[in-house]
């Protein structure tokens, strides 16, 4: 039977930083002592295996990764990686291009700390340990055993280097510049550095696990590559592949294991990169063994691919969202029970399997189940309202004075396939409970301008991935153009309270607790509805599956934790 398998992802914290203020929570992030699953230089993560046929979510298995001082089962073996778009540059702080940047390159680089998304925290990296030392300053204590590529030592100086490069950079001023305080960005002594803070938020942490945003390099290294130095060679990072040629005429990118790596080694000994634009050659070149896996398989190409014993798919998913956001300054829109008989009225399966030929992840409430902070609701609860059940959705519009049902329109971008199947099943889920639908579809300018205008009944609409605050902000009237969500207004000064610690927390135990209470609130006022998650498509030879699907994913999830995957 041919093996088939999926896991979530956590994307989490994709070049989305947020300026807020407020009371700030000291909390001490030392992870606790002898906590091995956190250790990314003695374990690595491999998914487990199904024996199904289709795409389904399961959990990882933790195992011994590799000792790096022990004899490699891999001398020569090569991994070779499909991807989807060309990168501009070997380092995020020279990129000034557009595009997906150095998303492929993260190889290169380590981070001061990694999620460990099994455990649901931060864990250590190039720092061993951190502490809050004022509401807005971080300290970070280092390895002492890290060095650059070209062999030059990684201290306390190089992250202050790191941080103001990045700074320094017109492309991440946004990113960088308006959250760090280089001022106060200090060294403390050689391998001890003060971070000095703008802002801070529940991801403060996780932003500097981020390694196509902040990677750390090592300065001596940058002034031996004088003006090569991040754009053209990656030598500076510490990561744990080093630069072998870049290619940019074909856009292949060919990297080698770092032998002198301070943490696990990576089972392959060859890393090569490959730009294939179009997705359908792409997938066709896995089954040719041209690569190990393609990332962003279409689910045409994954169908096709089923009958093929050598292939495996994957679906991975992540904190993309299509969702429904619901204007309640317009009757009958501001009565709790219609927006509930709304949410009662969908079948969420059928947009699944309809709009994402089954290639979505069911939602449960305002925040993706891949996503840091999510609460999975209580099964059976009075006050959970995001499930099809056709009979009880005409309770509540009866109890909301409307028997009869009402008239609704639908504004949509008319360019999105997914989104005009999803509409369309929504428009018959809901006039069979008596809401009669209307569709309103959009040019993108156009749906882009009533959008912020408030010029909407309800909307349906992709929502990007990213964090737990994105959807908590799209509910927060005091943070949109349109005051469109007066659900606040029963309990207004507690909720806002409530969405301020959302913001601005950096306790991590309050911060999940303001989550976890954003979201038992928001599944019984439903201020927007999470129709699915869509997810992101993998095919990979089927002989090298485990390994293969450890290594891809540590590329798809670059921005925030590569190592932790690429290890072992």
């Amino acid at each position: 039977m041919k093996r088939t398998l999926a896991f979530i992802v956590a994307v989490l914290m994709v070049f989305a930083l947020f300026a807020a203020c407020g009371e700030k929570t000291k909390k001490e992030e030392t992870p606790k002592d002898g906590n091995k699953a956190s250790d990314v230089s003695t374990l690595t993560r491999y998914p487990s295996e199904t024996g199904q046929n289709n795409w389904v979510n399961t959990e990882q298995v933790l195992i011994p990764a590799l000792d790096k001082n022990a004899v490699h089962p891999s001398a020569d073996a090569t991994f070779k990686f499909g991807a989807p778009a060309a990168v501009t540059s070997l380092c995020n702080y020279t990129n000034l291009g557009t595009g997906y940047g150095t998303i492929w390159t993260s190889i290169f680089y380590d981070t001061l700390v990694l999620y460990d998304r099994n455990k649901a925290e931060v864990v250590p990296c190039l720092a061993t340990s951190w502490e809050w030392i004022d509401d807005y300053t971080l300290r970070f204590h280092l390895r002492e055993d890290v060095k650059s590529h070209l062999g030059d030592p990684f201290t306390a100086s190089d992250v202050v280097f790191s941080l103001k490069w990045g700074c320094d950079n017109p492309k991440l001023l946004s990113q960088m510049g308006s959250v760090y305080d280089l001022e106060k960005t200090k060294v403390v002594d050689k391998y001890t550095v003060d971070i000095g803070y703008l802002t801070v938020t529940p991801y403060t942490l996780l932003d500097l696990g981020k390694s196509g945003a902040v990677p750390m390099v090592v300065e001596a290294s940058a002034k031996t590559l004088g003006d090569k130095a991040g754009a053209l060679d990656p030598s500076m990072g510490t990561g744990p592949y080093k630069l072998k040629e870049w290619d940019q005429v074909s856009q292949v990118i060919y990297a080698e294991r770092n032998e002198d790596y301070w943490g696990a080694l990576p089972y392959y000994k060859y890393y090569n990169v490959y730009t294939v634009v179009d997705t359908t050659t792409r997938c066709m070149g896995v089954e040719a063994g041209d690569y190990d896996v393609a990332m962003l398989a279409s689910s045409s190409a994954v169908i096709n691919a089923m009958d093929n014993p050598d292939i495996a798919t994957y679906s991975v998913s992540g904190g993309a969202t299509i969702r429904m956001d619901i204007n309640s300054d317009r009757e009958p829109l501001n009565i709790k029970e219609i927006r509930q008989a709304i949410a009662l009225g969908i079948n969420y399966d059928a947009i699944i399997q309809v709009a994402y030929s089954g290639y979505a992840t069911r939602s449960d409430g305002p925040l993706p189940p891949a996503m840091m902070y999510h609460k999975p609701h209580e099964e059976g609860s009075e006050e959970f309202y995001q499930y099809y059940d056709p009979e009880r959705a005409k309770e509540k519009l009866k109890e909301a004075g409307y028997p009869n049902g009402f008239d609704l329109p639908i504004m949509f971008t008319s360019g999105l396939a997914p989104v005009s199947a999803a509409v369309e099943i929504i428009q018959n889920n809901l006039r069979d409970v008596g809401i009669n639908v209307t569709l309103e579809p959009q040019e993108s300018a156009s749906y882009n301008a009533r959008r912020n205008d408030g010029d909407f009944w309800v909307y349906v609409g992709d929502a990007p991935g990213g964090v737990p605050i994105s959807p908590v902000r799209q509910a927060d009237p005091r943070r949109n153009n349109w005051t469109g969500h007066q659900w606040l207004a029963d309990d207004e000064e507690g909720i806002y309270a409530l969405i301020d610690r959302c913001y601005t927390s950096v306790d991590p135990a309050d911060a999940q607790a303001a989550f976890e209470e954003y979201q038992d609130m928001a599944r019984e006022l439903i201020p927007n509805i999470a129709l699915a998650h869509p997810e992101m498509g993998y095919m990979m030879k089927g002989d090298q599956v485990n390994l293969a699907f450890d290594v891809a994913d540590g590329m798809y999830a670059c921005f925030v934790f590569p190592a932790e995957y690429i290890t072992g």
